[in-house]
C-alpha cells in the first residue's frame, strides 16, 4: 500500500508524499500524475525499466528515489525538476546521464552509485548547489576537470571504480571534509590535494600508490 501524506485530508491531490518503496511496480502509477503539489516521491527497490515523460512535468519534487530498479536510460525531462534538491539513481543499469541535468540548480544530493557510468556530462559542472555526490561502483576510469567546479561539495563517493589518477581540479573543492576513493587503481595524487584544509576523512584502501602529496589538513 502507498504511505501518502495529504496536506488536506479532504482533498487527494493535495497530496506532497508518496511512498511506493519495495513493491512490483513495473510502471509509474497514473493517478501520481494528478499530484501538483507532491515534493517527495520515492519509488526504491520496484521494477520499473523506464519512466513516464509526464514525471518531469512535476516541478514542486524536491525528492526523488528511483534507485533499485532497472532503469537503462533517463530522458532528458529531468532537467525540468528545477526544485530538485535530492535525487537517487543508486543501483540501475544506467550508462549514460542526459545533459540536462545540469539545469538542477538547487540540486544537493546526488546518488549514482551502482550503475554502468564511466563519463558525466559536461553540464554537470552547473550542479554548484551540489554538498555530496556518490559514484561508486560505476566504470570510472578518470573524474573529468570540471569536478573541481562543484565548490559546495562536502562529501565525494568514488570508491569501487577504476580510477587510475584524478584532476588537479580537484584541489579546488575547499568545502571537502570526506573523500572515499578506495579500491581504485590510482597510481598518484595530485599536488593540488594539499589545498584541501577542511578534509577529515579521506580513505584510500587498496590503490596503487607509491607515494602521497603533503596534505595540510592531517
Amino acid at each position: 500500500m502507498p504511505v501518502i501524506f495529504h496536506a488536506n485530508a479532504r482533498d487527494p491531490a493535495s497530496a506532497e508524499v508518496v511512498n511506493l518503496d519495495s513493491n512490483q511496480l513495473a510502471t509509474i502509477p497514473d493517478w501520481i500524475r494528478d499530484l501538483p503539489q507532491l515534493r517527495s516521491l520515492s519509488l526504491y527497490n520496484n521494477r520499473l525499466t523506464t519512466v513516464a515523460d509526464w514525471l518531469w512535468q512535476l516541478d514542486a519534487l524536491q525528492i526523488l528515489n528511483l534507485s533499485a530498479n532497472q532503469l537503462t536510460a533517463l530522458s532528458t525531462g529531468l532537467g525540468a525538476l528545477s526544485e530538485l534538491k535530492m535525487l537517487d539513481l543508486a543501483h540501475n543499469r544506467l550508462a549514460r546521464i542526459p545533459d540536462s541535468i545540469g539545469n538542477l540548480h538547487q540540486l544537493q544530493f546526488l546518488y549514482l552509485s551502482n550503475n554502468l557510468l564511466a563519463t558525466l556530462p559536461s553540464s554537470f559542472a552547473n550542479l554548484t548547489s551540489l554538498r555530496y555526490l556518490n559514484l561508486t561502483h560505476n566504470q570510472f576510469v578518470d573524474v573529468p576537470d570540471s569536478i573541481g567546479q562543484l565548490n559546495s561539495l562536502t562529501e565525494l563517493r568514488l570508491y569501487n571504480n577504476q580510477l587510475v589518477t584524478l584532476p588537479h581540479t580537484v584541489g579546488q573543492l575547499g568545502n571537502l571534509i570526506e573523500l572515499h576513493l578506495m579500491r581504485n587503481r590510482l597510481q598518484s595524487l595530485p599536488n593540488s590535494m594539499g589545498r584541501l584544509q577542511n578534509l577529515r576523512l579521506l580513505d584510500l584502501q587498496d590503490n596503487m600508490l607509491t607515494a602521497l602529496p603533503r596534505l595540510s589538513a592531517f
